[in-house]
This record gives structure tokens, sequence and C-alpha cells, in this order.
């Protein structure tokens, strides 16, 4: 998603205290321990979606926020590569030269360029190119 977009978010509640669980089938009880740990892990990592993604929605539509992206003004290209100590993106477009377009990562592992169109408005990188 290019940053100057607007997007309806669909917002999904927060879980509940994850207790009435038990009232639905006491056999469970027996798990209790676990399944509270387990519940906690899901808290905790909800939280962090919710703080980081903005929510479960946005977090669950990543498919639209990775890969090329063309807008009026630029094409876009985002990868996760979290182990990557550094990304480029190469092609014919470039001449495959691996320090053209170097990609920036950010604090989740998410490498990204901007490439902006030229001057005669047509995109960076042709239909048709070959890249890597």
């Amino acid at each position: 998603m290019e940053r100057d977009e607007v997007v309806k978010i669909k917002i999904i509640p927060p879980p509940g205290c994850g207790k009435k669980i038990y009232e639905i089938d006491p056999l469970l009880l027996t798990h209790r321990d676990h399944l509270d740990f387990r519940f906690g892990r899901y808290l905790r990592l909800r939280e962090d979606i919710d703080k980081h993604e903005g929510g479960l929605d946005p977090f669950s539509r990543g498919h639209e926020n990775f890969g090329f992206r063309q807008s009026v003004t630029r094409i876009t290209y985002r990868e996760w590569a979290p182990g990557a100590k550094s990304a480029a993106l190469i092609g014919d477009f470039n001449n495959w030269n691996p320090n053209a377009a170097v990609m920036t990562p950010n604090e989740f592992g998410v490498w990204e360029i901007f490439l902006p169109n030229n001057a005669d408005g047509s995109p960076p990188i042709p239909h048709g190119s070959r890249v890597k």
C-alpha cells in the first residue's frame, strides 16, 4: 500500500479474558495451566500485532503490501527477509548492477525500495523486464 492511499480498516475486537472456555467445557480444567500459558502467548502476540501493524486485518493483508506496487509517481518493491544482511533489486532495467537499487530494511525485517518514475513519466522498470 502506498503511503498516500486511503484504506478502510476493519477492526477486529481484542479477545476476552480467555476463561469462558472453562465454563463451556469443564473437562478443559485439567489442562488449564497449559491453556492459560498458550492464551497468554497469544495475548502478547496480539498486542504486538495491534501496536505495530494496526490490528489483525491490516496484518492479514500483507500480500497487498509486498512485492511490486506501481503508483502514479513510482514503483515500490518490498520483501520480508529478516535474516538478510543486505538486499538490492537488480535486473535488466539497471544493467544488473547490484549497487544501483539498494534496499533499506525496517526494524521488522521488511526491505523496501522506492523507484521514482523516469523524467518523461514512464515507469522506472519497463513492463517485461527481468529482475531478481
